[in-house]
């Protein structure tokens, strides 16, 4: 009898010329669920990504249009669109920090001869390209790619990063935008006005290099 393990990159050495195999270990997957889980995933159509979005109030992350609700989600290559409603925040502090990151060494993973994939990441950062209003959109296309923009300010001040303790809410996602090197992104000082601010960035997730 066969002494290797029934979860093991090894039973499947059979390679595909477009599929990336994927081992994930227990503590990236559910809670409860034990050992490792196994996935084929095609680079070209699927980009694993987790984002942390920390803000002292309450806020919604939009992603393409659909609110975000998970840490952890693939996405195609190509543009992208982060959306983010924040409401009754002190706009004279930091406003949020956020970090969206593909570690291609994150996971045991073996790719088909030719393909490499590189890590990167998406950081809240006060370099102009993050864009903020401070007058609630009318219409729900604002959290769209396509949505013209040009008439919103650009964030390009931040405060100090913020130290949370792990029995604040959030906690988690502050720890990694903090060790992620993400930026506390703020308005220039409204005279400690409390208010909402709705913030678009794009981005662009790269595809895969073949050689």
């Amino acid at each position: 009898m066969s002494e290797q393990p029934i979860n093991s990159l090894d039973r499947f050495r059979k390679r595909s010329s477009r599929l990336v195999l994927e081992e994930h270990t227990s503590g990236e997957i559910p809670a409860g669920c034990g050992g490792s889980v196994l996935r084929w995933r095609n680079p070209a159509c699927a980009v694993p990504v987790t984002i942390y979005l920390y803000s002292p109030v309450k806020a919604k992350l939009f992603l393409d249009g659909v609110e975000i609700e998970t840490t952890g989600m693939d996405l195609t290559p190509g543009p992208h669109q982060f959306a983010l409603a924040i409401e009754g925040i002190n706009l004279k502090g930091g406003l949020f920090m956020l970090a969206a990151q593909h570690e291609a060494t994150g996971y045991r993973s073996e790719s088909p001869a030719g393909l490499t994939e590189s890590s990167w990441v998406v950081l809240s950062k006060p370099d102009g390209t993050w864009l903020v209003t401070l007058n609630e959109p009318v219409t729900e296309t604002w959290k769209e790619v396509e949505f013209d923009d040009t008439s919103w300010a650009r964030l390009v001040s931040s405060v100090t990063n913020p130290s949370v303790t792990w029995r604040e809410p959030s906690a988690h996602q502050a720890y990694w935008c903090n060790d992620l090197n993400a930026s506390f992104l703020a308005l220039p000082s409204l005279a400690g006005r409390r208010g909402g601010v709705w913030v678009r960035k794009r981005f662009v997730v790269p595809a895969p290099e073949t050689r």
